[in-house]
Parts: C-alpha cells; structure tokens; sequence
C-alpha cells in the first residue's frame, strides 16, 4: 500500500513552551505509523508542550493551548482585601489557566493565587 499525507513539520528546534508558529511548514509524507494524531490546524496560541526536534511531524502530543500563566513567568498580582486593591508582581511557578489557583513566589515567600488574566493573579484576604 502507498499513500501519502499532508503533515505539519518543523523547520527547527522548538523550545518547550514556544509557540510553534512560524517554525512549520505543511508537507506531503509517505504514510505511516503514527503514534499520535497529527494535527490539521495550527492556531496562534498553540506552544510546544516539549522541546520538538527539528523535522518532527506536529501532533497532539507535543502540543498544547498556552495557558494564561506560564510556569517560571512574572505575573502581575492584584491583592485585594476589602475596599483596597494593591498591586506587585511575583513569579508563577506553576501553568494556570484562567480560574485556576496556583503557587507564586513573592518576596521569597510562597502564595496562592488565582488566575484572572493573561499574566495576571488575585490574592485575596
């Protein structure tokens, strides 16, 4: 049996939690096994899950939607209490998706905070 495929490849190495775009190009392979689902479409917020070694075939596995807050990333920090709002900044050190709770690390001291935004926490009191 012969048949081809259309994939999307990278054109080089891809760092963990970069964005794939514009390091791929869509070619025709001869078909194969593939362990898993190549993808069809590649949108602007999708980043590497893992590092992606340059000509590998993009698919779920070494993929994802970018979360809101990236681990290792500076987010701004809103803390509330009450009728005041202060805000500072600190490190996530962990991915957080809008509505998630997730340690950060501010004034050497770890919090937990929720995601509100892209790149940014709430502490509440």
């Amino acid at each position: 049996m012969k048949a081809e495929i259309p994939v999307f490849v990278t054109t080089s190495i891809i760092r963990q939690n970069s964005p794939i775009l514009p390091y791929v190009v869509k070619k025709i392979v001869k078909f194969r096994y593939f362990y898993s689902k190549p993808l069809e479409k590649i949108s602007t917020n999708l980043i590497a899950s893992k590092i992606i070694s340059k000509n590998s075939v993009i698919n779920e596995s070494n993929t994802k939607i970018a979360p809101a807050v990236l681990r290792g990333e500076r987010v701004s920090v809103l803390i509330k209490s009450k009728n005041i709002t202060i805000s500072s900044s600190a490190k996530a050190l962990r991915d957080g998706n809008i509505g998630d709770i997730i340690p950060i690390e501010m004034n050497r001291k770890i919090f937990n905070a929720k995601v509100t935004d892209k790149g940014v926490v709430t502490l509440e009191n």
